[in-house]
Order: C-alpha cells, then sequence, then structure tokens
C-alpha cells in the first residue's frame, strides 16, 4: 500500500500549490525532494537497497551516470557557480527520482500506474476545460501553454491504450469521453506543437493498425472513431475559438512566428558557443548567462534566454560534445528497447505501441522546448522509462 502512496505523490507533484513565486519549477523542485526523501527512507526501512542499486545495472542509467561526471567536469567554465549548483542538483534530483520511482513500479502493477496516469490526465483536462470556458489563459497546472499541451498530449496515448485495453462499454465511453476533452483542450491551449503532435499521432496508430488488420481490428476501429471525434470537436469550433484554418497556420506557418525566428538565433547561438568551448561547455546551468555574449543584439525589454529551446542543443552548449554524446545513448537505449517490442509484437493492445508514441511526443517537446528543465516533463518521462523497463523485463504487458 505505501508503495502506491508514494507512486501517487511523485504524480501529484505537478499539482502542488504556489508558495508565492511566479515560476512553479521551485515548489515543484521542493515537492520532488521531498517525495525522494521519504521514498528513500521508506526502501531503506523496508531493506530494498538491493533493489535500487540493481538499476544502476540498466544500460541507461548508467549512461545518466557518467552524463553526472560530465556535467560536474563542466563546472571548469561556469560564469556562475550558484547556477551550476542548482541546476546540478536538479539533474541529480530527476536522476533520484527516476531509479526510485523504477523501483517502486516493480512492487506494485503496470494497470495502477496506467490508471494512475490516466486519472491525472483528467485532472488536466478539467482544469484546460475550466479555464477555457472562463476565458482564462489555457495553461492547466503548468504556467506554460506549450508545457501543457505536450504534458496532455502524452498522457493521452494512456488513455488510448486503456480503451484498445478494456472491453468494458461503459468503461470505453468514460474514456473516449476523457480523450475527447483532450482533443478540446489541445485545440483551446493553440500550441502549434500540441495539436501537430496529435495528429502524428492518430496517423502513427492508424499506420500500425494497418500493419496487421486483422489483429489490430479494434486499434483500426478505435483509432477511426477518434478521428471522427476530433473531426467533430474541430468543427464545433472549440466554442468558437478553433478552425481548420487555426490549426493549419498553427502547424505550417512556423516560419512567420517570432517564437520561430529566435528559435533558429537561438540553435545559430549555440554552434557558435560550442565552437569557443567544445569538450567541457559553458557549465551545467549557465547557458542563461553565456547567451547574453551571443544574443545581446537582439534582446529586449533585458529579457534574457534561459533556454536554446532544445534540450540536446542546451546540453552541447552547456556541458560539451562529450555530454551529448552520452545524453543521446540515454534516450537512444530506450528508444530501442521500445522499437524492438513493438514491430516484433504489433498488437492493440501491446503497452508498448502505446508507449512509443508517448515517448516519441517527449522527444518532439525536446527538439523544441525545455521539458528536461520542467518538473513535469520529467516526472512524465520517469513514469514513461519505469513502464519500458518494467515490461521489457517481464516480457508481457
Amino acid at each position: 500500500m505505501i508503495y502506491k502512496i508514494l507512486l501517487f505523490l511523485y504524480l501529484a507533484i505537478t499539482y502542488m500549490p504556489l508558495f508565492g513565486e511566479i515560476d512553479r519549477i521551485g515548489s515543484q523542485s521542493l515537492g520532488l525532494s521531498i517525495v525522494n526523501i521519504l521514498s528513500l527512507s521508506f526502501l531503506f526501512y523496508a531493506k530494498n537497497q538491493n533493489d535500487l542499486l540493481e538499476k544502476l545495472k540498466i544500460n541507461e542509467i548508467k549512461y545518466f551516470v557518467v552524463f553526472i561526471l560530465l556535467i560536474l567536469v563542466s563546472f571548469i567554465n561556469v560564469i556562475n557557480a550558484s547556477e551550476f549548483f542548482i541546476e546540478f542538483f536538479r539533474t541529480v534530483n530527476f536522476f533520484l527520482a527516476l531509479v526510485i520511482f523504477m523501483t517502486l513500479s516493480k512492487k506494485t502493477s503496470i494497470n495502477y500506474i496506467v490508471y494512475l496516469v490516466v486519472f491525472f490526465c483528467l485532472i488536466d483536462v478539467l482544469g484546460l476545460f475550466a479555464q477555457s470556458i472562463q476565458n482564462l489563459p489555457a495553461i492547466g497546472f503548468t504556467a506554460n501553454k506549450n508545457i501543457a499541451a505536450f504534458s496532455l498530449a502524452i498522457k493521452l496515448n494512456y488513455v488510448f491504450y486503456l480503451i484498445n485495453r478494456n472491453q468494458s462499454i461503459l468503461l470505453r465511453f468514460f474514456l473516449f469521453s476523457i480523450y475527447g476533452l483532450g482533443i478540446f483542450s489541445l485545440l483551446s491551449i493553440n500550441s502549434k506543437g500540441g495539436i501537430l503532435i496529435s495528429i502524428i499521432s492518430l496517423i502513427y496508430y492508424l499506420f500500425f493498425s494497418l500493419i496487421k488488420l486483422k489483429s489490430n481490428k479494434d486499434l483500426f476501429i478505435n483509432t477511426s472513431l477518434i478521428i471522427l471525434l476530433t473531426i467533430i470537436i474541430n468543427l464545433t469550433g472549440g466554442l468558437g475559438k478553433n478552425t481548420i484554418s487555426t490549426i493549419q497556420n498553427s502547424t505550417t506557418s512556423f516560419n512567420l512566428e517570432q517564437g520561430n525566428q529566435d528559435r533558429l538565433a537561438y540553435y545559430s547561438q549555440v554552434l557558435s558557443s560550442f565552437k569557443e568551448n567544445p569538450l567541457t561547455g559553458v557549465g551545467h546551468g549557465n547557458w542563461k548567462l553565456a547567451s547574453i555574449k551571443f544574443d545581446g543584439n537582439r534582446m529586449r525589454d533585458y529579457i534574457v534566454q534561459y533556454y536554446t529551446h532544445n534540450d540536446f542543443l542546451q546540453v552541447l552548449a552547456e556541458v560539451g560534445l562529450l555530454g551529448l554524446i552520452f545524453y543521446i545513448l540515454f534516450f537512444g537505449t530506450i528508444f530501442k528497447k521500445l522499437f524492438l517490442n513493438i514491430f516484433n509484437s504489433i498488437q492493440s493492445n501491446n503497452i508498448f505501441l502505446f508507449l512509443g508514441m508517448a515517448f516519441l511526443t517527449y522527444l518532439a517537446d525536446a527538439l523544441i522546448n525545455f521539458p528536461g528543465s520542467r518538473i513535469v516533463s520529467q516526472l512524465n518521462l520517469v513514469v514513461l522509462i519505469s513502464l519500458i523497463n518494467y515490461n521489457w523485463n517481464n516480457g508481457k504487458d
């Protein structure tokens, strides 16, 4: 029972109240630290130290340990030591959460974790729906529309998994309702990345359902129903806020928006910085300071860019080339586990199929935003990796 409570607490961190701060990352980081300490204390009390140590033998965990060591090396070039240690301990906090969550998840069932994610998906959807009908900014519990959109898009894959897994008509109707409200919320947020990845996810499921239509008949039917549901929601105008033209502009007019021009400028600046510090970078957490040198001529109202809007380029700028290599190996190992299983067993109830789309959603977010620096996004990744390894080790759903 305690294992389930601790898992619940991890996923509930996103919804912690604010303590007067503007950015939620402060309270959420504190919450993650507290839950990590509680969980570690319990695991040691329950004599689960060996289970914790076993996780360190997993390949992606090994790569992340090396990545942390390379972060320490990047201290050589830091501009501000305080910023380095703040970000370093946040990275270690994520690492501890990952190892602990994987250990806790082995003590409970996959169904519990999936239903837990779907429960919090419902909370997200209701929060966004309430903001939308009250004409408030649709940012959910994240204080940023892009973070809210991608977090919701990841969770919707778990909802779709349960739709395909369950035969109860009443439960399926309830899950379809959650998915429909989720699509409505994504349209209300009007995040071009969130809308685009949702369209890609439907194409992804349709593709895999057509590969083996006989064994994936339910997946094909359910995907078709969701596509129809999405079209109906869009045609109703999302309470008059979204139309097909809005989606088209959001997903095709990338070069017309200032935000995308800024991203291209940031990427160019990272490459310039990399040429100056190819091995150790500018120091973990120090890009926000180093960027002033490269972005000074473009800065408006003394607004400094904290992130490169690409986690991999952020690592390249702050930790250097070796850091990027091991960061890629960390994700590459997870990717390999996922897609070996997807193509070996393409079935409508194969959880790897749905975890695969959730993982691709996270990677898409990492390529254009900064989920590696947001607790809500990190927790989504923690759940993903834990479920992937749980199923990888057991060889079954």
